[in-house]
């Protein structure tokens, strides 16, 4: 009997553990996780302005999309994401130094979203 209580007693120790780390797994699962992509920091001597085509680039690899408001950049630079920013899945965000002069430079950020001050 008491080898069966012992395994028993295991069993449901072994359960009560998976669950949680499921229950953690799947919490954590649930709030998406953008990522810093690409940080680009002082453009080469080429670009004219160099300091205004500085950016960073915010991607959500998640399947949902997640709300950015308020989220902020304090070091280095200034700048709050405005309320009701949302960052789609699988999408990109830029936050540029000069949004204009980094659209009128790049094909590329002259499709996408670029915030700035």
């Amino acid at each position: 009997m008491p080898a069966m209580l012992t395994l028993r007693r295991s069993l449901l120790t072994f359960c009560v553990h998976a669950l949680i780390i499921l229950a953690l797994f799947c919490a954590i699962r649930a709030f998406a996780a953008p990522v810093i992509n690409e940080i680009m920091y002082r453009p080469g001597p080429g670009y004219p302005e160099n300091t205004a085509l500085e950016f960073i680039e915010i991607h959500n690899p998640d399947s949902t999309a997640v709300d950015l408001s308020g989220w902020a950049i304090t070091t280095g630079a200034d700048y709050t994401i405005p309320s009701g920013t949302t960052l789609a899945a699988d999408g990109y965000l830029v936050i540029a130094a000069n949004p204009t002069t980094l659209k009128a430079a790049s094909a590329t950020a002259a499709s996408a979203t670029v915030l700035g001050p």
